[in-house]
């Protein structure tokens, strides 16, 4: 069938502008350029639940998505610049150069040689404030961990653990020493390191951003960081504690005299 043309090339072909109040449905439609397409349309699928909905896989020189004001989602895997079978690296393969001007999240960001990342770069926190900004709990090396094993405890230093072994850690709810798995060991590259003693003459090298439970904490006008002349980054409060009377607090909001948890014995 051809409207507007005489020599129709297909089983129906309309030549100028048309509008269909119903459903469509064929191995191909073209729409050439100026056209367009009112509502929904679905692409490997019937009933179209947004403005474009594609079940299956898109190639092409270029994808626009415009959502002015609100968010645009792509479901599944995304590759630019390769091959389709490159999707499974990832939720989002790039090949060759790419620009992001806003946020990006996920479990992995992989940076080939040669690339780089320009702006502020978080790592543990969704709010950066210098170029690299690393959120996490960090103590040196030669720090020694209580391993469990075969009911047995020994000390071993953090650079010598595999991961997997089991570590006496703090039970909050309880308030005495349990056991957990550690799954891994993560690497935060060379930052300040400080050095904390109790009246007791405990020892521990650690980052400022490690946090401590503090008994009756009140915050300081100027912390013992601050007078070594470092400046704190982010919050200096952790995560809220299950403990009455107690607060986590980051080592750069500590001072002298401050009360923090030490273990009392080593099951």
């Amino acid at each position: 069938l051809g409207i507007g043309t005489a020599s129709p090339k297909a089983k129906f072909v309309v030549v100028g502008s048309g509008a269909f109040t119903g459903s469509m449905s064929g191995n191909t439609i073209l729409v050439q350029s100026g056209g367009y397409v009112r509502g929904r349309l679905a692409i490997g699928k019937t009933g179209a639940l947004t403005a474009l909905d594609v079940v299956g896989t898109i190639s092409g020189s270029a994808l626009t998505l415009l959502n002015p004001g609100g968010i645009n989602n792509v479901i599944g895997n995304s590759v630019l610049g390769g091959t389709l079978s490159s999707v499974s690296k990832g939720r989002l393969t790039v090949y060759g150069s790419g620009a992001f001007t806003k946020s990006m999240s996920g479990n992995t960001l992989f940076v080939q040689s040669g690339g780089y990342i320009l702006g502020n770069f978080g790592v543990g926190t969704n709010a950066p404030v210098q170029q690299l900004h690393v959120v996490g709990q960090c103590v040196t090396g030669d720090t020694e961990l209580s391993l469990v094993s075969n009911g047995r405890v020994s000390t071993t230093q953090i650079k010598d653990i595999h991961g997997g072994e089991q570590v006496q850690t703090l039970d909050e709810a309880t308030g005495r020493l349990t056991t957990a798995r550690i799954k891994g060991l993560l690497d935060k590259g060379v930052q300040p390191v400080f050095k904390i003693t109790t009246e007791g003459g405990r020892t521990i090298r650690t980052t400022g951003n490690h946090p401590y439970l503090v008994e009756g904490y009140h915050p300081h006008a100027v912390t013992a960081v601050e007078e070594l002349g470092f400046q704190p980054v982010g919050d200096l409060i952790g995560d809220a504690s299950k403990r009455p009377g107690t607060t986590w607090v980051k080592v750069a909001g500590l001072k002298a005299g401050d009360r923090i948890a030490v273990a009392s014995a080593i099951m």
